[in-house]
């Protein structure tokens, strides 16, 4: 977007931008850019803090006012729900032996979400979450589902892992108080049948020989910091 900024500019477009890595936009200068203090994928803070993002959005078309540098201003306030909150607790799945067990269990919490938020992520696969799990664990040797038009095989497989990953975080969500997104993703890795699967999908794809599942399987499926 910094680059992108620049053409515009020359169209006589003002722009400004929200940087999450600081280096990146440095490096290309943009003609206004507000660097926010944020985890990547969230450029005005935490979901659901509509007042926090509006704040963050006030910030960047205050940069208008700016003559055309490049000029950089920083955002310094972090987001409100950054922090772990010592009141949330995990959904207990400890009687669940896999994860169609751990769907069920989780199946109340996530009509919650939904109650609450009247929107989900889920649905990038089109499959039903307990043929995802199976498509996704079997992968690239059990019987794929009904093809999906435009859609891969491979990316199939990451979007019914997607689809998974955004059930059982949305679900946790709603098990009462502010969890931060550290504690619903050391959750989501680090207790329960879901991360173990997944990770199970990763170290089989790192050395496969099929290429495009090496790629997508060993690079999508599990974040960098829980391989």
């Amino acid at each position: 977007m910094s680059a992108l900024a620049h053409f515009l500019e020359d169209e006589g477009v003002a722009t400004a931008v929200i940087s999450l890595v600081r280096y990146q936009s440095d490096a290309v200068g943009p003609p206004r850019a507000l660097w926010v203090p944020f985890e990547l994928g969230r450029p005005l803070g935490e979901p659901g803090d509509a007042a926090f993002q509006r704040n963050v959005l006030k910030a960047m078309f205050e940069l208008f006012g700016e003559a055309s540098g490049p000029v950089t201003h920083e955002y310094e306030v972090d987001a409100p729900n950054s922090l772990d909150d010592p009141e949330w607790h995990a959904p207990d799945l400890s009687g669940a032996a896999t994860v169609s067990d751990e769907l069920a269990s989780l199946a109340s919490l996530h009509e919650a979400f939904l109650t609450q938020a009247g929107r989900t992520t889920v649905g990038l696969s089109g499959l039903a979450l307990d043929v995802a799990a199976t498509f996704v664990e079997s992968y690239p040797d059990g019987d794929p589902p009904p093809a999906m038009d435009g859609v891969s095989d491979v990316m199939r497989l990451r979007f019914a892992a997607d689809d998974l990953k955004a059930h059982y975080l949305e679900a946790a969500s709603a098990a009462g108080g502010r969890p931060s997104s550290q504690q619903l993703s050391d959750w989501l890795w680090k207790s329960t049948k879901l991360g173990e699967m997944l990770l199970g999908v990763h170290a089989k794809a790192v050395d496969h020989s099929d290429r495009k599942f090496q790629t997508v399987g060993g690079r999508f499926v599990v974040p960098t910091s829980y391989r």
